[in-house]
């Protein structure tokens, strides 16, 4: 089989491969139960953690690439309320 990749290596390929798992999420038409309505999954939906700023930077600046806003949220605690149309990162 084929050789693991070490952690630098997979911290140079995750944010472009999490970038575009996220951007196929969103364009799938995904919608989510909100009481007896439906609606389309959106950005703000999806929160990212990683453990360190540099990773969170690197995510950020691929998800620019593809399309969705991303908002950094540090030091803040993770239950702060989404911003509209943006995907954020915590770390």
């Amino acid at each position: 089989g084929d050789k693991p990749l070490s952690r630098s290596q997979l911290e140079s390929v995750l944010p472009e491969r999490v970038s575009a798992l996220v951007l196929a999420l969103l364009r799938r038409g995904l919608r989510l139960q909100r009481g007896e309505g439906h609606r389309p999954l959106e950005p703000a939906d999806i929160c990212l953690l990683v453990s360190r700023h540099d990773q969170a930077e690197a995510l950020r600046l691929a998800l620019a690439h593809k399309g969705p806003v991303c908002e950094l949220a540090w030091p803040q605690p993770v239950l702060v309320a989404p911003l509209n149309h943006t995907v954020e990162v915590f770390w």
